[in-house]
């Protein structure tokens, strides 16, 4: 088969075809890989053949080059082997235009005169490649140790290497490196635009028009020439006299004016500057006179910059020489010999003739023995000897360069094949510190392709950035990878390294068991671990047993299946309206109003003006001409065009304006831009206007999602359900807003988006958001729309239920990443307990790569239906963890959505930790979409943990984040944050009765809660046990395992769900929170988890807010009152948790005595709590004074997050906090102060607080606040742990 291979940055690819008559067979993948083949047959050998050859000119195309197939197999090279020195092929470097000489070439340095004995065949130093040839932790040695060094050594043939597949040991050019490269004579090249003067005049003649039009620019320039020992006039810059004037001082003069000048502007491609300066300098006097020129001007400066190597374009002046025929090139390369040079003119002369010995000694052999910086970068293009390259780079070494610069020095050293090219980008690597710079040489090193290339990047397997290239590398020759690897923890311990290649083996068992088949004793033991470790390997299914979409994926078809079509429907007329909820407009309007604003605004122009003059000033203000007020008045659509400055853009003035006046202002302005401050926000326009506003949120809809989409939430409109469909498929940002629209118009929007699925516009997003609402609990909505519609309607209804949504796949198969490797993963198990084959897991991961967050693929959800769940767990945590050590790129988190689609109860547990710890490691933004990712679960525990981060978490934008992603999927369901509070606690497997059985065969034991909900076990007999005992051998062995596993689990979600249920209930307590008769019975007496606490608690009926009769839940979950006797409760009783401050003396006293004959224990202190009056002094007050001066141990202040206070965000930006709050009701709340105040995280430097004054906020004073929770704020500042 003829081969192709394709080595761009991490891509490594190869592609095998072969004719065999009328047969094609094609071999694809990764190289290393055995890759994929396809065959196909066509109706004669002809086509066949007509096929084939278009397929190699699509890929040749593409970038792929044709290589000997018997070379390139990874099983071919031997180490005794000695590859011919191939340089890079440089013909097709540039889509050349004009071939400047035929020699593609370069030069091959001397041979080495190395005449030292080499180590003994087969040893094992020269198995492992002596690190110190490829290290460079200290200043260079001097350049006469460059004859001794070795290019990437290559081990000698022994017994272990004799089978061992090893790299060629050359160095890999891509495109794009090729295209890096210096220009150097000799080469093929794109030729340069020809110097032509009648051009060059006038591109110079266009920027100095361009300086003219601009009087700041051109009185820079004129203080620049006009400064003492520049005596020069502007005018001289008019390029028709500066073609005339062949005085080389007075173009040197002109030179350092526009050197000057062009460091103080940014756009060098508008206004003369240095290169368009020789251009026209060239053009019209010759290279010959320029380069004298630029030369003079170098050697006044003493120095030439890197910065100027870009800014003046000498790339381009070298191109310019290179191209000359010989004649001219030879006659000003002996002018330039022959003009002699200072330092700085000596790298100007070297960079313009980087092949020239001549020229080039002088400026290496300048070059100080200590760091010299910038004066060596010219000389890094250059076309220099072992020797002189020690020179150059031991120069540099020490100076700050970025990495295109030193890029630039790296692939010429590989180009000349020097022999210690590897250890230079070695330290070059050493040296880079921006992520990006550090991928980029760590490419380099990886395209040495060589034994020491590979132990280089093993050494750096700690570093994330280089993980990805060490796994491209390492997979392509893993046998080398493992030996070299396990040769290295032989000899040092390395955790990293020892975590990478545990992963590694597991997906090359075979390349483990060859490795370890040919080793030496000393890494024996190491490899027999490694095998030991090894899961045992699980029979897979075969193909033939999967359903077809798993092994002929839709998105590898060629040929897609025909869509759906779907009746025309007559949209019907609809009239947008809006629908507020309950006390919205008033929360949206506020307390803004005309009255209010005309107190508000200080405005000069509007000050003291009242009724018409007050409208003309308002007008004005917004810019509307006085042409125009009678419209603007009538309510008539203003151009905007037509309007002038608006010079106060705060929405709450336009309340000064009558309502049709201000919903035309608004109107032609638009959504943005607005002042958004307590007195001026749209939100409160748009109340007060009401109907009069709803073609203007129709219009902000259109214009703005962000804004608009926020404004039309109340406006039930056909133009919005457009909006929002189109929103809810296309944008991440935006999709939360056309959800809540969606779901809250649904009937609206179904309505207007039917007759869509006909028509050529729309109908995918149509389709799109009418499955999203049947998939999101809003079936009766859409089916009413439908209804509506009559028979077609339930037609077009029907067919978009009959929608396949497998045919949602892309049109081709995505590319999957370098740290996908799923033969390493935890293998994902059927039903039957068979692994699915490894050729399907690619599909798995295609599925994945395409899929986003919301909505799930169709194929993921049979995959889910088709595995075990662990098992997919499993295989989706190690997918994590493989895009974790690879940096976790931001482009490739459809490996952390992974989790969201096919991951485990486990797996949420194992990510709210992540969670939790990723803010403190800088990844803020990784721990913002792990809460999308648990939302996206939507699994009992992934909810739990995502409800317990929302209350308790070190990272407040964090926890801001979760409650609002919770009160998101609350309007979803249509409940409220606590009302989907209570429906987020799982029941955690627990039987009808809240008990669990775990059955260990002979052996049983139940687990049941104490009062903080901690999991209890009990034997047999009824005995309560410390902890489940572990399994005997007469116990079954794989009930036992699946019992042991339940029980862990069990402590782990009991000790999350605790403090949970815990803190939320005695908040319920302290807030009066009520719950309907069916609500409580749901929730909490026939909860298999809440029950347990429930049967602890004293609740009470209520009516109107008073407490009718007390009752418990007793042991069979029927009530009882203060007598024990039974009670019922009406289907329409109020039910809450009774708090000490309301509850009769003779009920505290009889269920007292009730729970202690029953030795119930509390789960918190109710019927004994604490309870606290405010003074009628207090009352009249907003400041609480009771407390001051109480000193108080720091870590007891701390403590308070358990009881709903919260450290200020704005008093914590330092890092220390003095304040802590607690909201109390709607828009107030308390905030209590305290001095010194602490470091964040830190209790001890400042081991004891002052308390200062309790304050209170959005209220007039205490005595507006609730009893129980004035009560409350006392308890819990009583409760602080004094100190003497």
């Amino acid at each position: 088969m003829r081969r192709f291979e394709c080595v761009e940055g991490n891509a490594s690819k190869f592609w095998e075809v072969a004719v065999s008559g009328e047969a094609l067979t094609v071999r694809y993948g990764r190289i290393g890989t055995a890759g994929q083949t396809q065959t196909k047959s066509f109706a004669s050998a002809a086509k066949a053949q007509a096929e084939h050859d278009k397929l190699i000119r699509e890929k040749t195309g593409k970038g792929y080059a044709e290589v000997d197939s018997k070379a390139s197999a990874p099983t071919s090279p031997t180490v005794g082997s000695s590859p011919a020195s191939v340089g890079p092929d440089l013909s097709g470097r540039f889509p050349h235009t004009q071939s400047v000489q035929t020699s593609l070439d370069p030069p091959v340095p001397p041979a080495s005169s190395d005449t030292r004995t080499p180590p003994a065949a087969g040893s094992a130093r020269d198995r492992s490649v002596d690190a110190g040839q490829i290290r460079l932790k200290s200043p260079l040695p001097q350049a006469q140790q460059a004859d001794t060094a070795v290019s990437d050594p290559q081990p000698t043939a022994g017994p272990t290497a004799v089978s061992e597949p090893q790299p060629p040991g050359e160095f890999r050019w891509t495109p794009a490196w090729r295209k890096a490269l210096p220009v150097w004579r000799g080469e093929s090249f794109a030729a340069p635009p020809a110097l032509d003067r009648q051009t060059a005049v006038a591109e110079f003649a266009r920027r100095v028009a361009t300086l003219q039009s601009q009087p700041a620019q051109q009185r820079l320039l004129s203080n620049v020439m006009l400064r003492p020992g520049t005596p020069m006039d502007p005018a001289l810059l008019d390029p028709q006299l500066l073609a005339d004037c062949t005085d080389a001082e007075h173009w040197k003069d002109l030179l350092r004016v526009l050197l000057y000048f062009s460091d103080r502007f940014v756009d060098r491609t508008e206004l003369p500057d240095v290169q368009a300066l020789w251009q026209l300098c060239a053009s019209v006097h010759g290279l010959r006179f320029a380069l004298r020129v630029l030369c003079g001007v170098i050697t006044d400066r003493g120095k030439l910059s890197p910065r100027a190597l870009d800014q003046w374009g000498l790339e381009q002046l070298r191109a310019q020489v290179a191209a000359l025929p010989e004649q001219d090139y030879t006659a000003l390369r002996d002018d330039a010999i022959d003009s002699g040079s200072n330092v700085a003119s000596a790298g100007l002369l070297a960079y313009l003739f980087p092949t020239e010995p001549a020229l080039l000694a002088p400026a290496v052999d300048a070059l100080p023995a200590r760091v010299a910086g910038y004066q060596a970068t010219p000389l890094m293009a250059c076309q220099f000897d072992p020797a002189q390259a020690e020179r150059v780079y031991t120069s540099t070494a020490g100076y700050d360069h970025n990495w295109p610069i030193w890029r630039t020095l790296h692939l010429n050293l590989a180009r000349l094949k020097h022999p210690r090219a590897l250890e230079f980008a070695l330290d070059g690597l050493r040296r880079q510190h921006a992520q990006d710079y550090r991928r980029a040489a760590l490419d380099v090193v990886r395209a040495h392709d060589s034994v020491a290339a590979l132990t280089a990047l093993l050494e750096q397997v700690a570093d994330k950035s280089a993980r990805a290239v060490l796994d491209e590398f390492a997979d392509q020759w893993p046998q080398l990878a493992i030996r070299l690897a396990a040769e290295r923890l032989t000899a040092n311990a390395d955790k990293p390294l020892h975590d990478w290649l545990e992963r590694f083996v597991a997906a090359h068992r075979e390349a483990l068991a060859a490795t370890r088949a040919c080793a030496d004793a000393p890494i024996r033991p190491l490899l027999d671990k490694m095998v030991a470790a090894l899961p045992a390997e699980v029979a897979e299914a075969a193909t033939t047993d999967l359903p077809e979409w798993l092994n002929n994926p839709p998105w590898r078809a060629r040929k897609r299946a025909a869509a759906l079509k779907y009746p025309a429907l007559a949209a019907h007329a609809s009239t947008p309206v809006l629908v507020w909820r309950d006390g919205e407009r008033a929360q949206w309007q506020g307390p803004q109003s005309p009255e209010s604003m005309r107190t508000l605004v200080k405005m000069p122009e509007l000050y003291g003006k009242t009724g018409d003059a007050l409208v003309t000033a308002t007008l004005e203000v917004f810019g509307v001409p006085a042409a125009l007020h009678a419209q603007a008045l009538a309510g008539a659509r203003l151009d905007r065009a037509q309007l002038g400055r608006r010079r106060m853009p705060a929405s709450g003035v336009l309340m000064l304006l009558p309502p049709l006046a201000a919903r035309s202002v608004l109107q032609a302005w638009g959504p943005l831009d607005w002042y958004d401050f307590g007195t001026s926000r749209l939100e409160s326009v748009i109340a007060w206007l009401d109907e009069l506003a709803v073609p203007v949120l129709e219009d902000f809809a259109e214009s703005s999602l962000e804004f608009g989409l926020r404004l039309a939430q109340p406006l039930a409109s056909a133009r919005v359900a457009r909006v929002a469909a189109n929103a809810l498929r296309t944008s991440k940002k935006f999709k939360p807003l056309a959800q809540n629209w969606l779901l809250r118009h649904a009937q609206v929007a179904a309505d207007a988006l039917l007759p869509l699925l006909a028509e050529r516009k729309g109908a995918e997003d149509a389709g799109f958001a009418l499955r999203w609402l049947l998939a999101n609990s809003r079936e009766s909505a859409v089916e009413a729309a439908a209804e509506g519609y009559g028979a077609d309607g339930r037609a077009a209804l029907a067919a978009l239920r009959a929608f396949d949504p497998l045919s949602l796949a892309p049109a081709k198969p995505p590319s999957l990443s370098s740290f996908w490797r799923p033969t390493g993963y935890a293998r994902p198990l059927l039903h039957d307990g068979r692994a699915l084959p490894a050729a399907v897991l690619d599909a798995i991961g295609e599925m994945l790569v395409f899929t986003p967050l919301e909505p799930r693929y169709a194929g993921l959800d049979r995959l889910r239906e088709l595995c075990r769940p662990a098992s997919l767990g499993a295989f989706a945590w190690d997918l994590l963890q493989s895009w974790l050590d690879a940096g976790a790129p931001a482009k490739e988190q459809w490996a952390f959505a992974a989790i969201a689609h096919i991951g485990d109860d486990e797996c949420a547990r194992r990510l709210a930790k992540l969670l939790r710890v990723w803010p403190t490691e800088g990844a803020s933004s990784r721990a913002a979409t792990g809460l999308d990712v648990l939302a996206a679960m939507g699994s009992d525990v992934a909810l739990m943990q995502l409800n317990g981060i929302a209350q308790k978490v070190k990272s407040k934008p964090l926890q801001l984040k979760a409650q609002a992603k919770l009160e998101q999927l609350a309007q979803m369901r249509g409940l409220s944050s606590d009302e989907l509070a209570d429906r987020l606690v799982p029941d955690l497997g627990l039987g009808d009765d809240g008990k669990l059985l775990l059955d260990l065969g002979p052996r049983q034991f139940s687990v049941g809660f104490d009062e903080h909900l901690k999991p209890q076990v009990r034997d047999a007999s009824g005995a309560l046990l410390k902890d489940l005992p572990s399994p005997l051998k007469s116990d079954d062995a794989a009930l036992a395992e699946v019992a042991v596993a339940r029980w862990k689990a069990l402590k782990k979600d009991a000790r999350t769900l605790a403090g949970q249920q815990l803190m939320r209930l005695e908040l319920a307590m302290a807030q009066r929170r009520r719950w309907s008769t069916d609500e409580f019975r749901q929730c909490f007496v026939e909860h298999p988890l809440m029950r347990h606490l429930a049967r602890r608690l004293l609740w009470a009926e209520f009516v109107d807010g008073r407490l009718i009769r007390c009752l418990r839940v007793a042991e069979d979950l029927s009530y009882a009152d203060a007598n024990d006797d039974l009670q019922t409760l009406p289907d329409t009783a109020e039910i809450g948790l009774v708090h000490a401050l309301e509850l009769p003396d003779a009920d505290a006293a009889a269920f007292g005595q009730i729970f202690a004959d029953y030795e119930i224990l509390q789960p918190f202190a109710q019927l004994g709590r604490e309870v606290y009056r405010l003074t009628d002094e207090e009352r009249a007050a907003n400041s609480l004074t009771r407390f001051v001066g109480r000193k108080v141990a720091t870590g007891s202040l701390v403590g308070m997050e358990s009881r709903g206070w919260r450290k200020d965000e704005l008093t914590t930006e330092s890092g220390r906090f003095a304040e802590v709050v607690r909201a109390l009701a709607d828009g107030c709340r308390a905030r209590m102060s305290f001095a010194p105040g602490a470091w964040l995280g830190d209790v001890k430097t400042e081991p004891v607080q002052t308390l200062e004054a309790i304050d209170l906020e959005g209220r007039a004073n205490w005595g507006e606040i609730d009893a129980i929770l004035a009560s409350e704020v006392l308890r819990d500042v009583a409760r602080l742990a004094p100190v003497a």
